[in-house]
């Protein structure tokens, strides 16, 4: 062979075309022997199951523990004696420092804080912070640091706290009271006497609580129905 049909050979085989590349099977067959053996290791797996104790239990609640029945007892106790130590902005004020000669009516919440020379009649809620010197009327009554110097007749709730005097006989539903009365009480319902509190006359009520240092001079009435059979004298 020439040398130069040798370099067209040559040339021919390097420019021919690569056989083009064939895709690797990467699937896995699996053997009849791997596979009885997958089978048989499946089989002897033990079967899980939810035990009692594995699953979450729920919290368990007393409704009525003994400190809720004692709460509940006190909230019931208090709501007794519940008044309303007026804060609203709506209600009608008397400012400290005033001074109104003459009657005074409301038929909203009235807060005085001034001094009153006159009856006050209120178709709400009363608080007094200062010193009135006339009869007063009204639902619910708070007194603080109160001076008072006439009768009170009160369709609800009365407070008077360990600032505050009376002076002048006081008709309530119920009447809490950490002062000093000077004149009879008649409640129609509970009255409770705070250690601080005390009462120059006559009290009557249906039910009355007195706490040790309380002064109570003067007859005390409950009203309850007592029954006697013919062998007790």
């Amino acid at each position: 062979m020439k040398w130069y049909e040798r370099q067209k050979q040559l040339y021919a085989q390097k420019n021919q075309p690569e056989p083009p590349i064939q895709p690797q099977d990467n699937s896995y067959t699996e053997d009849s022997m791997e596979a009885a053996y997958r089978e048989d290791e499946y089989m002897q797996e033990p079967e899980v199951t939810m035990q009692s104790k594995d699953m979450v239990q729920e919290p368990q609640y007393n409704r009525y523990d003994n400190q809720d029945m004692q709460d509940y007892e006190d909230d019931y106790y208090n709501d007794s004696f519940q008044t309303v130590n007026t804060t609203d902005m709506n209600a009608t004020t008397i400012s400290k420092g005033t001074l109104v000669n003459g009657n005074v009516e409301a038929d909203g919440d009235l807060i005085i804080r001034g001094h009153i020379k006159g009856d006050v009649l209120c178709n709400a809620n009363l608080s007094v912070y200062g010193v009135i010197e006339g009869t007063i009327s009204c639902t619910n009554a708070f007194f603080d640091n109160a001076m008072i110097m006439g009768d009170i007749g009160c369709s609800g709730n009365m407070e008077i706290t360990e600032s505050s005097t009376i002076d002048g006989n006081i008709e309530a539903y119920n009447l809490l009271n950490g002062g000093r009365i000077k004149g009879n009480a008649t409640v129609t319902e509970a009255v409770h006497f705070l250690s601080t509190s005390a009462i120059v006359g006559d009290m009557n009520a249906n039910a009355i609580q007195v706490d040790r240092g309380a002064v109570i001079q003067g007859s005390i009435t409950i009203r309850q129905d007592v029954y006697f059979n013919e062998n007790n004298r």
